[in-house]
């Protein structure tokens, strides 16, 4: 059966069809009708030649195409992504070309290799082969196929191999093409912020901030695939997730006032399994004059530098302009007369008592003296009650050596005091010399308050 190459082992001479004199060498069959055909005396039924494994003149090519584009006709430079959201479906063009890279007119069938994707990074941790959604043969027709909605779920950069069994036109020699593609990462696709955020002033009978007090907030952060529900992007983790640049963003949801300020410090994120904690963001509302009291929320948004975001808005606060209002002091050289402060709040355009304060804490590092340098504060740190601050053991105080001469001085804030957030009311003293003789009644200045009432205009 040489004629037919329907048994390879029955070659014309059935010696040389398994023999390379003659059915593998063709040219050299001992019969002429049937050299060339002893390439298939192995193939049975098929009269063309041996499959050509990785031909040099031939590329098989995998390129990744943005999901938006509707089929291999469409796409484009421009669709092209080597940049991919986790979990968001793209396609891959496969193109059969020549070594310069025009198409050739092939066909046949392509397939994912078992290892179809291979970690380059992060090394850890998370799972090596995150799972793919994906059939296995895809059809090459005219040189192209196309592998619509390919899913990779979690996040890094990893490659992808194929190979594709083709022929090239009307021609009966089947190519055995390979190919890797190029690096893709792919990244998150959103966010999921949890905030804790906490008014400057947790007091007993009310919580708010000052205008200008810093205040926090806690935020975790979850990195997200771009799935329906999604899902924690669990290999999004140290130098591979610090690399997308992330940033936090704070800002009030509503328009400021004219004379207010919004600060906020960058936070830094470190993320592992998906997960990232910013223990504390710090941030500011000022305001440059008397400003009545206001509710405000503010919105917190991630984002790094690929496009992928969350953002939730924070609890209500409540903001008050304070002020601390130091009493003057009168009294006589040698004595020691206490430092009276009443802290106070701006609203129905009058300075009023702040009831509520019983959280603040001054210390006598707080207080500034100038005009006389024989004057000294000291003290241990106390609270306001109810708004005032009064004294206790060990309370703030002024004291002075013997002088002849009158001392005028006033006491406020010292610069680098962590209060100067207050507007100030300054105390202005005037401490006078004593009498010359012991016999000579001393008028005796009580640092007791024996009644006080609020003028309200």
């Amino acid at each position: 059966n040489g004629n037919n190459g329907n048994n390879g082992n029955n070659g014309n001479n059935g010696n040389n069809g398994n023999n390379g004199n003659n059915g593998n060498n063709g040219n050299n069959g001992n019969n002429g009708n049937n050299g060339n055909n002893g390439n298939n005396g192995n193939n049975g039924n098929s009269d063309s030649e041996d499959d050509v494994e990785d031909p040099s003149d031939i590329r098989l090519l995998l390129i990744p195409i943005d999901g938006s584009v509707a089929g291999p006709g469409a796409a484009n430079s421009n669709s092209v992504i080597d940049n991919a959201f986790a979990g968001v479906p793209f396609h891959w063009l496969i193109a059969v070309v020549d070594q310069n890279g025009a198409a050739l007119a092939a066909n046949g069938l392509f397939r994912f290799t078992w290892s179809s994707h291979n970690r380059i990074e992060p090394d850890e941790p998370g799972p090596s082969n995150p799972p793919i959604d994906i059939n296995w043969d895809y059809p090459i027709e005219g040189g192209a196929g196309w592998i619509p909605n390919f899913r990779f779920v979690d996040c890094g950069v990893f490659q992808f191999t194929g190979m594709a069994r083709v022929r090239i036109g009307e021609g009966k020699r089947t190519y055995v093409l390979r190919v890797t593609s190029a690096p893709m990462r792919f990244h998150p696709r959103s966010y999921r912020i949890e905030v804790n955020q906490q008014p400057a002033v947790a007091g007993r009978n009310a919580s708010y901030t000052y205008f200008g007090q810093p205040f926090q907030a806690s935020l975790t952060v979850t990195a997200l695939n771009g799935e329906d529900p999604p899902a924690v992007a669990t290999n999004y983790s140290g130098e591979f997730a610090a690399a997308d640049a992330h940033q936090l963003t704070v800002a009030p949801a509503e328009p400021l006032a004219a004379g207010q300020r919004f600060s906020f410090a960058p936070a830094v994120f470190e993320f592992q399994s998906g997960v990232a904690h910013v223990e504390s963001a710090s941030m500011t509302l000022a305001c440059d004059s008397p400003t009545e009291p206001e509710s405000r929320v503010f919105n917190y948004r991630v984002e790094d530098r690929y496009g992928g975001y969350g953002q939730i808005a924070g609890p209500v606060l409540e903001f008050r302009c304070g002020r601390l209002f130091f009493h003057d002091i009168y009294g006589y050289t040698g004595q020691t007369r206490r430092v009276l402060i009443d802290a106070q709040y701006y609203k129905d355009a009058a300075w009023r008592l702040n009831t509520d304060e019983d959280v603040i804490e001054i210390t006598s590092p707080d207080l500034a003296l100038s005009g006389a340098s024989s004057v000294t504060v000291e003290g241990a740190a106390h609270r306001f009650y109810g708004g005032k601050l009064r004294g206790g053991a060990e309370p703030l105080q002024v004291s002075s050596a013997a002088s002849l001469e009158p001392l005028r001085f006033t006491v406020s804030l010292a610069p680098a005091s962590a209060l100067n957030f207050f507007f100030v009311k300054t105390a202005h003293a005037l401490i006078e010399s004593g009498p010359d003789s012991p016999d000579t009644l001393v008028p005796v200045i009580l640092s007791r308050v024996l009644y006080e009432r609020e003028i309200v205009p």
